[in-house]
C-alpha cells in the first residue's frame, strides 16, 4: 500500500497567482514547479512533485513518506520490525537447544537427537546468514521507527526539523489520532485506505494556502498599479518599485512613514512557524 498510495501530492494545475510578493514566492510557491507549497509540503526530487506533510523519500517502499502514506509506512516498519525479531529469536533459541544437547551427551546423558540439530553445511551458512539479517534489520527498523514516533510526538516532518521549524506542540495521542486516522482501534493495524478527516484536511490545507495567495496577489497588483506620479509619470512603477515600498523605502530612498507591510500566512493563528496542525 505504501508503494501503490499518493502519499499527498499538490496538483499540477493548482499554479501560484501573479504577481506575488518575493518572500510570499519564497514561502509559499515551489520554485520548480510553479504550484502553491502549503506549510510543511517540500518538493521531492524523485517523485518530482510536492508533497504535504513531506518526511523523506524512502527507496525501500519507492515512495515519499507523506500525509496519506506515514501510516503504511510505519506499518511496513512494525511488522518488519516483529518478523525479523521472530526469525531472531527463533535461530537462536535452536542454536540454545542444540549447544544443551552437546553438553549434556559429553556428560553421559542421553538427550534426544532432533533433525535440526544435525544441520547440512548449507542449513549452516543459511542459518547464520539469516540471523545476521534478522539483527541488521531489527536495529535498523527500530531505530527508523523511533524516528518517526519522535516526528509525530513534536508534530514536525524530518525536513521542517533540519529547517529549523517546529509544529504547534499538541498532545501525542491527537498527532497520533491524524496519522493513524480515528481514535486507537485495531483498524491503527491495518493498511486501509486515509481517512475521510485526513482527505478533507489535505483538500483545507490546499484551499487555504490558495485564498491566502490569491487574496495576497490581488493586494499587490493595487500596490504596483498604485505607484506614486509626478506629472503623471509613474515614479518607480512596477513590481520594484512596490518591493522597495514594502520594505520601508521611499522613492527618494528614506524611510517610508507606513513601515513594513506584512501579510499573514495560512494557520498562522493555530502554529508557531506557520506549520499546517
Amino acid at each position: 500500500m505504501c508503494r501503490f498510495t499518493n502519499p499527498g501530492t499538490v496538483p499540477l494545475t493548482l499554479k501560484a497567482p501573479e504577481p506575488l510578493d518575493r518572500q510570499l514566492k519564497h514561502d509559499y510557491v515551489c520554485r520548480r514547479s510553479g504550484v502553491i507549497k502549503p506549510p510543511t509540503a517540500h518538493w521531492c526530487s524523485e517523485a518530482q512533485r510536492v508533497v504535504v506533510r513531506m518526511d523523506h523519500y524512502c527507496p525501500w517502499v519507492n515512495n515519499v513518506v507523506g500525509m496519506f502514506t506515514q501510516k503504511y509506512f510505519l506499518l511496513f516498519l512494525l511488522y518488519t520490525f516483529l518478523c525479523c525479531l521472530f526469525s531472531g529469536i527463533t535461530l537462536s533459541g535452536r542454536a540454545w537447544t542444540c549447544s544443551r544437547r552437546t553438553r549434556f551427551n559429553n556428560y553421559g546423558g542421553n538427550f534426544a537427537d532432533p533433525g535440526l540439530c544435525n544441520p547440512k553445511p548449507a542449513d549452516i551458512i543459511l542459518s547464520v546468514l539469516n540471523f545476521v539479517e534478522a539483527v541488521l534489520f531489527v536495529l535498523f527498523t527500530g531505530c527508523m521507527g523511533a524516528d518517526q514516533f519522535e516526528a509525530i510526538s513534536k508534530n514536525t516532518p524530518y525536513i521542517d526539523r533540519l529547517q529549523g521549524k517546529r509544529g504547534k506542540v499538541r498532545p501525542f495521542s491527537e498527532n497520533m489520532r491524524d496519522v493513524f486516522g480515528g481514535e486507537f482501534s485495531f483498524t491503527w493495524f491495518l493498511p486501509l485506505p486515509p481517512s475521510a478527516e485526513a482527505r478533507t484536511e489535505f483538500n483545507r490545507m490546499l484551499w487555504d494556502t490558495h485564498t491566502h495567495l490569491q487574496k495576497a496577489s490581488a493586494e499587490y497588483q493595487q500596490e504596483i498599479d498604485g505607484a506614486p506620479t509626478a506629472h503623471g509619470v509613474p515614479i518607480e512603477g512596477g513590481e520594484a518599485g512596490a518591493r522597495r515600498r514594502r520594505n520601508g523605502a521611499s522613492p527618494n530612498g528614506a524611510s517610508a512613514t507606513n513601515g513594513e507591510i506584512t501579510v499573514d500566512g495560512p494557520h498562522s493563528e493555530s502554529t508557531e512557524t506557520t506549520l499546517a496542525e
